[in-house]
């Protein structure tokens, strides 16, 4: 029993020398004045609130704190530093790690490890002191310490005087060596310690902590795999808890459950290998797949255990996620947080990993965080000074929002892959509501399942009480929008060689048959060009110039952003300058029916390709003076020899009332007011009047009772515009107008042989559009004729008087619409056309002619 009790009590004296032996502070007991315990100038230094030791004096100066210690042999010294500066002569760090004086400002002889020296070079060094003189063991690694350095260090000793140094300059422990020396002139030390050497701006800068002297300690830790990531469908990095033996990486160590085959590896750094997959066995995106990695080893020989990565390619199209909502303007409040915020929707049928995403302006980009964002779902994204205002709403979370403008700005919702997912600039016609631009109500989306059709036709202001409906369904929500968008495009000719194609909808690619340009004016052989597409349209750079005046035809076939084929075909031209009369006012409806709209027909009456982009129209005021000009449409559209087309601010509602053979030819316009019983419109190009009408009520047929919605019709587009003779109320069987098409009324007065004609010979005057008015021609080879027109019975009972000593032009003709002088309409007969003329000279004409009236 006593031999036992012997053997027990050395083996228990051994190793508490053992402990005392070893030194190890964190600080984690918030002091340095026990276990264990410092000396020097204690005054100088503090443990601050992250435990970490810390020089806390003033002035410029050195200081030290030193603890015992007697290992130098078989031994290992490891501690953490930081330098809030960058080190130099006036500002450096010894940590001694043996001294055979407590006092380490005083001549001593014992190995130093010093920071600061060499400037823009500074390195980490080892050093011996012997009394006063300093001798190189070890120079580290170049510039490893020059700025503002965060520092683990390690070094090694055994008992022949090998030393080795070694340094993590992230202040992790991934060490890597600095270099190695040998040396055994002090062979026993008594205390390890830091010296501070400082000028005033530095003298609360250095920080130490975990502090290690002892047996070397061995690395017996698995490497594992901290986290990964996936560069592309067929390529993972990997990224280990430590570094790796490189050497020993094979391609076996790799693998997966068909179709994962990896392929090849590359080696990134000691830490991190990035993983091929063989792309000829492709694998479906958006499900879970896995990869096995086996058989790595760290520098030290640890093995790691198998480990399993499940990893899901995410790919997305543009619209899988949208901006669905926004408030840029949130004040005046109407019912929300005065605060701005992005709603974002998931469109798709999966959930996304919001973290993978990103959201910026035109000034600044914010990474999104952790969030498994359901599908069919929505998300509202504010400041996160603003979380718990919004919270109330729905899902919510604080990012650092991007600050949005007004108008003008870019929104972009962007997959760090799959690249741009939404992306839009808006301005205040989104709103389509001047008083709601001005701020307390937000923009929504009203279909976001509709994902190409532009963002400027899919958003509108909100009319909810509230001024916007966050985390909830968008109160212009409308599902009918989700069926397919008539394709919408325009054609704007940017020069002589390149054409724009603008169209409603994204365009994803151009048909590999992309499309032809060939004249038609006359035939001739095809314009060769180079496509270019860009989000929701497409350039054709030309070979050849378009001439002049010239139409051409030109086809393209597109795919929108879900590959639905887009036919684009229709007739270009350079378009000629707008001359007067070329274009002229040829119907006109200033008193529709209740709650309808007005509408304003012109007609190209030339042998040019006109553009009325740059068109004006205009009312006169009382002293003949310009007012209310407006440009009634700002995008191109280009009128052929012979076109129509009809201005309105309302089309659907001139759709509804009447019949349009030509909707493309039904403009959605800009308009000036027309009152329902007289008014000018003035039309303008370059500033110069190209036609000017002014109307009245009474040209309306007399026997119409009701004239509300009925339109009035030019009778010949030669014929002089302000003739009240030249108008007409539109016919019954047309629906009292004919909006994008020849009018119900229209006379080419053709002009007989003889000075006066009469057309049509018979007429029926009942408002049925067919020969509802007599037309009396007149063309003479002389001006200056007066006369007078009057309308006889059989019986010789004249029944209207159409001019009285009028003074007649060259040509021109009158009209009669059956009616007398008592505005009664004249019973079914022959009638007899009495003209009698007075030429200059004094000379008198008189000329008759028969019609019949049939009722």
């Amino acid at each position: 029993m006593k031999v036992r009790f012997s053997s027990l009590f050395i083996i228990a004296v051994l190793f508490c020398l053992n402990v005392r032996a070893q030194l190890s502070d964190n600080f984690q007991d918030y002091n340095f004045d026990k276990n264990p315990e410092w000396f020097g100038n204690t005054g100088s230094f503090k443990v601050n609130d992250l435990l970490q030791l810390q020089l806390d004096t003033s002035g410029s100066g050195t200081k030290f704190l030193a603890t015992p210690n007697q290992l130098i042999d078989n031994t290992e010294w490891n501690f953490w530093l930081k330098l809030n500066f960058d080190p130099s002569a006036s500002n450096q760090v010894k940590i001694y790690l043996c001294s055979d004086n407590q006092d380490l400002t005083k001549p001593l002889n014992g190995y130093f490890i010093r920071i600061g020296e060499n400037l823009s070079l500074d390195d980490i060094v080892l050093v011996r002191q012997s009394g006063t003189n300093e001798y190189l063991i070890i120079d580290g690694i170049d510039a490893h310490a020059a700025k503002t350095p965060i520092l683990r260090i390690k070094v090694l000793r055994d008992n022949a005087g090998n030393w080795q140094l070694f340094s993590d300059t992230c202040g992790g422990k991934n060490f890597k060596p600095e270099g190695s020396g040998f040396d055994t002139m002090i062979k026993n030390t008594s205390w390890f310690g830091v010296v501070c050497k400082f000028t005033s701006s530095n003298a609360k800068n250095f920080f130490f902590d975990d502090f290690y002297i002892g047996p070397e300690q061995k690395d017996t830790i698995r490497p594992e795999i901290k986290s990964f990531k996936i560069n592309s469908k067929y390529h993972l990095s990997l990224f280990f808890t430590e570094e790796i033996d490189t050497g020993d990486v094979k391609i076996s160590c790799f693998s997966g459950i068909y179709p994962i085959v990896p392929s090849s590896f590359s080696i990134i750094s000691s830490s991190q290998i990035d993983v091929f997959l063989d792309p000829k066995n492709d694998y479906p995106a958006n499900q879970q797949q896995r990869l096995t990695v086996s058989q790595i080893k760290d520098l030290a020989g640890n093995i790691m255990l198998p480990g399993v990565i499940d990893f899901i390619y995410y790919s997305f199209e543009p619209g899988d996620v949208v901006i669905n909502e926004f408030m840029a303007d949130p004040s005046p409040v109407v019912n929300l947080p005065d605060a701005e915020f992005i709603e974002i929707f998931n469109t798709s049928d999966f959930s996304v990993p919001l973290q993978d995403f990103s959201i910026e302006d035109g000034s600044s980009k914010v990474n999104l965080p952790v969030y498994k964002f359901p599908p069919h779902s929505c998300l509202i994204l504010c400041k996160s000074s603003d979380t718990a205002l919004f919270k109330p709403y729905g899902a919510t979370i604080g990012i650092n929002l991007p600050s949005l403008n007004n108008s003008g700005d870019i929104l972009k919702l962007s997959h760090y892959l799959s690249g741009t997912i939404d992306s839009f600039q808006y301005d205040l016609s989104w709103y389509r509501d001047i008083q709601k631009q001005n701020g307390g109500w937000s923009l929504e989306r009203i279909n976001p399942y509709q994902k190409c059709l532009i963002e400027v036709e899919n958003f509108t202001s909100s009319v909810s009480p509230d001024g916007g409906t966050p985390g909830r369904k968008n109160s212009v929500f409308d599902s009918i929008s989700t069926q397919a968008i008539p394709v919408k495009y325009n054609i704007s000719i940017l020069n002589d060689s390149t054409i724009l194609i603008s169209l409603n909808q994204k365009i994803k690619t151009v048909s590999p048959q992309q499309g032809r340009l060939e004249c038609l004016d006359p035939p001739q052989d095809t314009i060769n060009f180079k496509l270019l597409y860009q989000l929701s349209s497409v350039i054709l750079q030309l070979n050849d110039k378009l001439q002049f005046n010239k139409r051409y035809r030109v086809w393209v076939n597109l795919a929108n952003c879900m590959n639905t084929l887009i036919k684009v075909d229709t007739n270009i031209v350079i378009p000629a300058p707008i001359d007067s009369f070329d274009l002229i006012i040829n119907e006109v409806l200033f008193n529709p029916q209740t709650g309808g709209s007005d509408f304003i027909e012109l007609f190209n009456r030339s042998d040019k390709y006109l553009n009325i982009k740059d068109l004006k129209i205009a009312r006169l005021d009382d002293s003949l003076k310009l007012k209310d000009l407006k440009t009634p449409y700002s995008n191109n559209f280009y009128l052929f020899p012979g076109d129509y087309v009809v201005l309105t601010d309302n089309p659907e509602d001139i759709k509804l009332r009447y019949s349009v053979k030509n909707p493309d030819k039904l403009l959605k316009a800009l308009m000036i007011t027309l009152p329902d019983d007289k008014g000018d419109i003035v039309l303008l190009y370059n500033n110069r009047w190209i036609d000017y009408f002014h109307y009245e009520d009474d040209y309306h047929f007399k026997l119409i009772s009701n004239r509300d919605g009925v339109s009035l019709e030019r009778l010949n587009p030669d014929a002089a515009t302000n003739n009240p003779a030249n108008w007409h109320s539109a016919s019954s069987t047309s629906g009292y107008g004919t909006p994008t098409y020849k009018n119900s009324q229209f006379s080419d007065l053709q002009q007989e042989e003889t000075d006066i004609s009469i057309q049509p010979k018979i007429f029926s005057p009942n408002g049925d559009g067919f020969d509802d008015v007599l037309k009396i021609v007149y063309s003479f080879d002389k001006s200056g004729y007066f006369g007078s027109i009057r309308i006889f019975s059989l019986t010789g009972r004249m029944v209207r008087e159409l001019a009285n000593n009028d003074l007649f032009g060259t040509e021109g003709f009158y009209t009669w619409d059956g009616l007398d002088d008592n505005g009664q309409l004249v019973a079914s007969d022959v009638y007899i056309i009495f003209t009698e003329l007075i030429s200059g000279d004094g000379k008198v004409r008189k000329i008759k002619n028969s019609c019949t009236v049939v009722r």
